[in-house]
């Protein structure tokens, strides 16, 4: 029996290894990224530049298809921006004299177009030379050493961190592949609770807080404008049932009640969302909606809502939902849905990065091949178009800022965690890094050095990881608002602070009704029952329950307390 167990459980692990295997093999042949000295710089169709240490990126990067070309080009959203944001912490390091003054960082960036299975095979690509693993790291340490094999392991071992990838998910998957090469994995968006583990995702890091501490700031929130009573809507990933799992315990013990709490299937929402709407829509005592989604999940949530004639509900969204993708793809469908309220993560302006976009040549920028066919887009576009710089960026702003520049400051701070992990790691002073030539790269040393590094922020605040890898950060409470032009923004209305208080200003905040009235300062009420006034008692419909009828104490009998739980007998 025991036995039957041991091979079950071997097999259990082995056959997706073996698929993972055999994937990368396959795939492997088509792909045009090959060894440097197998293939000339300029023949890369993305973004590569060699240094003395390289950070590998795995992003997502938007992109639209022209008839007219037959083919996929970039356009400049916030994911382009995000890799332009490393681009930019890459050059600061380089210039800096006093940070790795002798040492110059390169990088090796990859569009893994949202698939989970070309993260995978990108990731592969990254670490295809590094043969071993960290079991075997020791060995290979004596072995370069006895040898004195300088020449033969340099090579493999330019590649010191990978920053990626945006979604949880797609998280998991690669600091799964890549634990066991003792790389670290910085990711600057994903906050599944899941990758706070520390055991199974031993070399994963991100800059931002776990989505427990969004759990606890949503669950403030609620509190904040005495709601009781909500649905609570998550996709099924693991970002969204990991955050929802936590609001939905919390929510528990705080006396929230959730009457409706759904999963959307990433396979077949559409039918689920309207179903899930429907149910929403005949209990008309849920005012607020909690959505735990990623943008494209919201933008059918939203469509549904205005499809079914649901009106008057006041959606509270994740920091998965509110960003700016969210108003590219519901631009002139959220109308009806003023007064969207959220999370956002703290928004920085970077004015170095932003005299950065500025100063970009587009017409003379060789080692970006995605910048490159953006410049070809426009040209087809228009075959007179001269201008060689960036458009502005669309204007999704927080009052001043714009919205995607919090991911700009996570960015930076994930490329300077690994430059001054670096400069810890080779002994640097502020003239000259003593030791660069490592016959074998001391990955584990590097990677507690990361581990326990802290330094200046770009907020000007230090920054250092936790015990756990994740980043501490302050949240932004924003609220989507129409200018007398109608246009949409985004308005800060407040904040969360790392102890999760909430300070708030409520005049600013604009509301949702059933009548339209979007001008109301007036929250929604979201309780199943009104409160129960004295000389009446609540008579639960169900125990512990949000819902309830308030009762008059019977003759003889009083209550002295607004929602007072039980009359208490009159004196004699």
């Amino acid at each position: 029996m025991f036995r039957h167990l041991y091979i079950t459980t071997a097999l259990a692990w082995y056959f997706p290894l073996l698929s993972i295997f055999i994937l990368y093999r396959n795939t492997l042949v088509f792909s045009q990224h090959a060894h440097r000295s197998q293939q000339p710089q300029t023949s890369r169709n993305h973004p590569y530049a060699a240094g003395d240490f390289n950070i590998g990126v795995i992003t997502s990067i938007e992109k639209i298809y022209d008839p007219l070309a037959d083919k996929y080009f970039p356009v400049y959203r916030s994911r382009l921006k995000g890799t332009l944001a490393i681009l930019y912490a890459i050059d600061m390091i380089n210039q800096n004299k006093e940070l790795l003054p002798n040492v110059t960082l390169g990088y090796d960036m990859r569009n893994y177009c949202h698939n989970t299975r070309i993260a995978l095979v990108q990731t592969f690509d990254f670490v295809k030379d590094l043969s071993f693993t960290c079991c075997e790291e020791k060995y290979f340490q004596n072995l370069a050493s006895s040898r004195n094999s300088h020449n033969i392991t340099r090579e493999f071992n330019t590649l010191v961190a990978i920053i990626g990838t945006e979604r949880s998910r797609d998280s998991i998957a690669v600091a799964t592949l890549i634990g066991d090469y003792n790389i670290p994995v910085i990711s600057y968006f994903a906050s599944s609770h899941i990758l706070s583990d520390t055991i199974r995702f031993k070399t994963f890091f991100r800059t931002i807080p776990s989505d427990k501490n969004q759990a606890r700031a949503l669950i403030n929130l609620v509190r904040y404008f005495n709601w009781n009573y909500v649905a609570l809507i998550s996709v099924g990933d693991s970002h969204g049932d990991a955050l929802a799992s936590s609001f939905s315990a919390i929510a528990a013990e705080t006396g929230i009640c959730i009457p409706v709490h759904r999963s959307i299937s990433t396979f077949d929402s559409d039918n689920q969302i309207g179903q899930i709407v429907q149910e929403i829509a005949e209990n008309n005592k849920i005012r607020v909606i909690l959505l735990m989604t990623a943008v494209y999940e919201a933008k059918l949530f939203i469509d549904e809502l205005q499809r079914q004639n649901v009106t008057g509900r006041t959606i509270v969204g994740s920091d998965a939902t509110i960003t700016d993708s969210f108003f590219h793809s519901t631009k002139g469908k959220i109308q009806n849905f003023d007064g969207i309220i959220g999370l956002t993560f703290f928004a920085n302006y970077v004015d170095g990065f932003e005299r950065y976009l500025s100063s970009i040549n587009l017409c003379q920028n060789k080692n970006n091949p995605w910048l490159q066919e953006y410049q070809q887009l426009r040209n087809l576009k228009n075959p007179n178009f001269t201008d060689c710089k960036l458009p502005p960026y669309p204007p999704t702003r927080i009052n001043s800022s714009n919205i995607d520049e919090s991911s700009a400051m996570n960015i930076i701070n994930a490329v300077y965690a690994v430059a001054y992990s670096l400069h810890q790691l080779l002994n640097c002073t502020n003239q000259y890094c003593p030791q660069i030539d490592f016959p074998y790269f001391p990955r584990t040393k590097f990677l507690q050095i990361l581990k326990n590094i802290t330094f200046p922020g770009v907020n000007g605040n230090p920054f250092k990881f936790d015990s756990n890898g994740d980043g501490v950060s302050n949240y932004y409470i924003v609220n989507i608002q129409r200018d007398s032009t109608g246009r949409h923004f985004l308005q800060k209305v407040g904040t969360v602070d790392q102890n999760l208080q909430i300070v708030a200003d409520t005049s600013k905040i604009r509301w949702n009704h059933d009548n339209d009235n979007y001008m109301s300062d007036n929250p929604p009420i979201s309780r199943c029952s009104e409160d129960c006034l004295p000389g009446t008692y609540r008579h639960y419909v169900e125990a512990k329950s949000c819902c309830w009828d308030c009762k008059p104490c019977p003759d003889n009998y009083y209550s002295n307390m607004t929602n007072s739980p039980l009359c208490h007998a009159c004196p004699l």
